[in-house]
C-alpha cells in the first residue's frame, strides 16, 4: 500500500474507533444495510424499519401488523455480545 492510502485508511481507522455503539447502530449507513436485509428476508420492498437504542430489556425486535418492524439495536441479549461484529450478528439473527 503506498503511503497516501495508508493515511487515508488509517484515518477511518482512527474514526471507526471513536464511535460509540449508539452512534454506530443509528447511522443511516447501518439502517440502510439492516433494510436491505429485512426485505430480502421478507421477499417484501414495502417493509419499513424504524430503529433505536435503548437499554432496557425490551426485546430486540417488533413486527407490527402493517408490515412495518421495529429494532431496539440496544437489547438485552446484543449487550450480552462483547464486540461490535458479534452485536451486528445479534441484530442479523433477529
Amino acid at each position: 500500500m503506498n503511503k497516501k492510502v495508508q493515511q487515508k485508511h488509517n484515518q477511518i481507522k482512527n474514526r471507526m474507533g471513536r464511535l460509540t455503539d449508539k452512534d454506530f447502530f443509528l447511522s443511516q449507513s447501518y439502517h440502510g444495510t439492516m433494510l436491505k436485509s429485512v426485505r430480502l428476508l421478507g421477499q417484501k420492498n414495502d417493509i419499513t424499519l424504524f430503529m433505536d437504542y435503548e437499554e432496557s430489556m425490551t426485546p430486540g425486535l417488533h413486527l407490527q401488523m402493517d408490515g412495518s418492524s421495529h429494532l431496539n439495536t440496544a437489547n438485552l441479549i446484543t449487550n450480552l455480545m462483547t464486540s461490535r461484529v458479534s452485536k451486528i450478528k445479534s441484530h442479523e439473527g433477529l
